[in-house]
């Protein structure tokens, strides 16, 4: 019966083990996983060479580099010129040099002056003037003027040829002053009045900064208020205070009158008519052996402490 029973349990016992067995032999007969193959690096891209441009281009392009190399050619002999009269701008740094820019304020001025000045006829010309006649009227006359100041500031002192604060609010001041004043002097024509009259008169400028004044206070007050800008500006460019404006018309009235009452600075026709006639060889007669009033020799001595000192 022993040997009975034992024959199961050792099939038992093997079935038991049989399934470890088959699965450490199956984990042993599992092959490795295959490595991956490398991938291989694209291949760099070649840069693709630039779109060369066409000969009409390049010869626009050539033509344009040739007229740059000669505006800066002839704007720095005008700068070397302009900086070599005096001394205050002959050490200017090439770099801060500005020559271009004031050889095109100088171009356009030369124009302004042909054509507003002198009324040359041709199509650039006609243009700018046409162009300031209508923003400025009959003021565009000093246009070309302001422009060469500007130029030759450029030249000289580029550095400086920003216009401070004080000079800009002042001029703007003076400007919109004396527009508006000679537009309302003209009778405040509006673009609806023809071209001749704006001309005759300040321009778009003038009508712009009149305009809303003059329909809502009319042209007297607008006058009276154009006055006070003017004399604000004036001040501002200037520099000039309030008190020290005052001060100078108060010494002025008093030197008026002062002069007035003494007589200073009128001239007496009657006096040089009165003693022309009189002989000057009568004076030496008349007065030949007169004695002075005072001797200039001192006879006695009266000085009382040279007495005291003399006992």
């Amino acid at each position: 019966m022993a040997s009975r029973t034992s024959a199961p349990a050792r099939s038992r016992a093997a079935s038991g083990s049989s399934p470890r067995g088959s699965a450490k032999n199956s984990a042993a007969r599992k092959p490795a996983p295959a490595k991956k193959p490398v991938k291989k690096k694209a291949a760099a891209k070649r840069p693709s060479k630039p779109l060369q441009p066409g000969p009409l281009v390049r010869v626009v392009l050539w033509f344009g580099r040739m007229l740059r190399g000669l505006w800066l050619g002839v704007a720095t002999g005008i700068g070397h010129l302009a900086r070599s009269l005096g001394s205050g701008a002959r050490d200017l740094e090439a770099h801060e040099r500005r020559d271009g820019l004031a050889l095109g304020l100088l171009a356009t001025t030369v124009a302004l002056i042909a054509g507003v000045w002198f009324g040359v006829d041709a199509w650039f010309v006609s243009a700018l003037s046409m162009i300031s006649h209508s923003l400025v009227g009959v003021l565009a006359v000093f246009v070309p003027i302001l422009l060469a100041v500007i130029a030759w500031r450029t030249l000289r002192h580029p550095d400086e040829a920003f216009i401070p604060g004080r000079v800009l609010i002042g001029g703007s001041a003076l400007a919109i002053g004396l527009m508006g004043m000679w537009h309302v002097l003209n009778g405040t024509p509006s673009p609806s009045d023809g071209a001749n009259a704006m001309d005759a008169a300040s321009g778009f400028f003038g009508w712009l900064f009149t305009a809303p004044l003059v329909t809502a206070v009319g042209p007297i007050v607008t006058g009276v208020v154009l006055v006070l800008l003017i004399a604000f500006g004036a001040l501002v460019v200037t520099g000039t205070s309030l008190q020290s404006a005052k001060n100078f018309f108060a010494r002025t009235t008093n030197r008026s009158e002062v002069a007035d009452e003494q007589g200073e600075f009128e001239y007496d026709e009657d006096y040089e008519e009165d003693y022309a006639e009189i002989d000057n060889d009568v004076f030496p007669e008349v007065l030949a052996g007169d004695e002075p009033f005072i001797a200039p020799v001192i006879e006695e001595d009266h000085r009382p402490a040279a007495l005291l000192m003399s006992g």
